[in-house]
Formats: C-alpha cells, sequence, structure tokens
C-alpha cells in the first residue's frame, strides 16, 4: 500500500484539484474536517464534475465516490482475502484505515508491481544435478 497518501479535503474546489500540480495522482481520498475518510475523487469524476458556466463550483465532496461504495480494510487484513474483491481503475482504489483513521492507500497496480518485485528479486532454490 502507499502510506500517507496525498488526500484532499472535501471542500476543496475540483477546478484547484485539476490545476494545482500537487495533485498528479489519478484518484484521491478525500477527507472531511477531522480527517477522516468520507470517499474517493478521480481525476476522472473531477474532470466530468467541474461545473460548465463560469463560477460555479463543485467540491471534492460533491464529486467523489462516497467511502460506503469503497472497499475499506485495515492494515492487518489479509491480501488473499481481499484480492477477490478488488478491481482495476482509479475508481476502485482501496483505502486502508487503523481505527477512523486513513492510514494508506492500494490499487492492484500496487500489487502488481509487488508482486513482480518479488518475483524478480527472490532467490529460486537451486535444483540438483
Amino acid at each position: 500500500m502507499t502510506r500517507d497518501p496525498v488526500v484532499v479535503p472535501e471542500t476543496l474546489d475540483v477546478a484547484q484539484l485539476l490545476d494545482n500540480p500537487l495533485y498528479r495522482h489519478s484518484a484521491f481520498p478525500v477527507t472531511g474536517g477531522s480527517g477522516e475518510p468520507l470517499g474517493l475523487v478521480t481525476v476522472r469524476g473531477a474532470r466530468h464534475a467541474r461545473p460548465e458556466e463560469d463560477g460555479g463550483t463543485v467540491t471534492a465532496g460533491e464529486a467523489m465516490v462516497p467511502v460506503s461504495q469503497l472497499v475499506v480494510v485495515g492494515p492487518d487484513d489479509s491480501l488473499a482475502d481481499l484480492l477477490p474483491r478488488m478491481e482495476p481503475g482509479p475508481e476502485h482504489r482501496v483505502l486502508v484505515t487503523e481505527e477512523g483513521r486513513l492510514v494508506g492507500i492500494l490499487s492492484l497496480s500496487d500489487v502488481s508491481r509487488t508482486v513482480t518485485y518479488l518475483a524478480e528479486t527472490t532467490p529460486r532454490a537451486r535444483r540438483g544435478p
């Protein structure tokens, strides 16, 4: 998982999300005033939620996928149990929480990179003559 991911407050205007280079990922956890995870906003979702008329605003909280529609796990939950519930795409990130606080985020590409790394770096058992 990615620990301590970049988060956006629910009140952030999506125009600021799209225009600020700090927000260079494809999806971001959305947090409330106390730092609790409320959902996930994707760049794609923010673009679609951007108001057509100048002067209008849409917040990250309005453009997000609510936490009730996301997979949320604890840091010690089994990856083997989680994998069947994961789907590809930025809107399908898994939020990792501990005691109601966001501690990380996980995607299928994170899992794939880790498996590739382990496969390439784990010594193979020697075969007999």
